[in-house]
């Protein structure tokens, strides 16, 4: 048998493997049978998930027309149906102030039959209904169906979202790069415009999401169980009714001062918690069990740290207070699908 060594296979200096970390942020746009996906990563670290519903597929914010079918005082709401897709919306009226119907004359009041520019403001989720707004649009009933989806949307609008609410302040630290032939020539007008660079990957040997381990890395974003650098780990258990969060300190626990080191592993896990909300996009009532400690002086170090976290957040998030059983207690706006909703179309394959 020969020993002579195997030729070592040099990576072309084209290949993905070797640009990995050139820019800071990059955009990775698939498309999937379902949709598109956009997918931000920081330094590696996967940031964010937008999936872009295909075809008549209704997001939030998105505009279009809706006729009132029932208006229910006691409920202080009122059923829809929407004009383009046939589903049933509900709106509370303690939101509307200023009623403008687009088939008759305003007087104040919303009324069966009334026809309304609406906005989406939460997707329809197990047992509740989409949740709509009177849009704020002067526009015209037949002028609002043609700003109807009747198409894919734009891939680019999310990433001109993250653009615009300053998540990336430097187009030299920003690429878009995505696979699909007929989508990078959607993206390129966009991207020139916006003075960010894009590149089409088509290398046949490896796929772009098995370049950046997509496939791994969305299930450890999505797993229950989150391992922290120091050894401790978080449960994250989401329920219909909340989600609950459970601090552990792991076997690397420290016996002496156990006091500051239970200090540490909080602080270490809420700025994790933070991330793993916005990845993962929970919303809702957040009941988080941190690590007990005595002395008021940690606790109310964690608490700082707690509200400094909510208050910095991308969507709207409010650190309640600690309850009497020692539960941090906190609510998160909901702005999109949870990331494990879109999921599903990912690993449809």
């Amino acid at each position: 048998m020969s020993r002579r060594p195997k030729p070592v296979a040099h990576l072309h200096t084209s290949s993905e493997l070797l640009h990995k970390n050139d820019c800071v942020h990059k955009y990775l746009l698939f498309q999937k049978p379902d949709g598109i996906f956009t997918i931000h990563m920081e330094n590696q670290r996967i940031m964010d998930v937008d999936f872009i519903r295909g075809g008549d597929a209704l997001t939030i914010g998105t505009v279009l027309i809706g006729r009132v079918e029932h208006v229910l005082p006691q409920m202080n709401g009122a059923f829809l149906r929407i004009t383009a897709s046939g589903e049933k919306a509900f709106l509370p009226l303690d939101k509307v102030t200023d009623p403008h119907p687009c088939n008759r004359t305003a007087d104040g009041r919303v009324l069966a039959g009334d026809e309304y520019a609406l906005e989406i403001k939460k997707l329809a989720q197990k047992q509740k209904l989409i949740e709509v707004a009177l849009s704020d649009t002067t526009q015209t009933h037949h002028a609002l169906y043609e700003v109807l989806r009747k198409a894919s949307p734009d891939p680019l609008s999310m990433l001109a979202l993250h653009l615009q609410d300053g998540f990336v302040s430097a187009s030299d630290d920003l690429e878009i790069v995505t696979d699909d032939a007929a989508l990078f020539e959607q993206i390129l007008p966009c991207a020139t415009a916006l003075s960010v660079k894009a590149r089409l990957y088509d290398d046949r040997m490896i796929s772009l999401d098995k370049v950046y381990a997509l496939d791994t890395r969305l299930k450890e974003v999505s797993s229950m169980k989150v391992q922290m650098k120091s050894g401790a780990f978080l449960y994250i258990e989401q329920t219909q009714a909340m989600c609950v969060i459970d601090v552990n300190s792991g076997k690397a626990m420290k016996k002496t001062d156990p006091e500051s080191y239970y200090l540490q592993i909080n602080l270490e896990a809420a700025a994790e918690i933070f991330y793993q909300l916005h990845v993962r996009n929970i919303s809702g009532i957040i009941m988080i069990d941190f690590i007990n400690m005595k002395e008021d002086e940690n606790r109310a170090a964690l608490t700082g740290v707690l509200k400094a976290g909510a208050a910095e957040a991308a969507v709207r998030t409010r650190f309640v207070d600690f309850t009497r059983l020692g539960l941090a207690e906190m609510t998160r706006e909901k702005r999109d699908l949870p990331l494990q909703e879109k999921l599903k179309f990912w690993f449809d394959k």
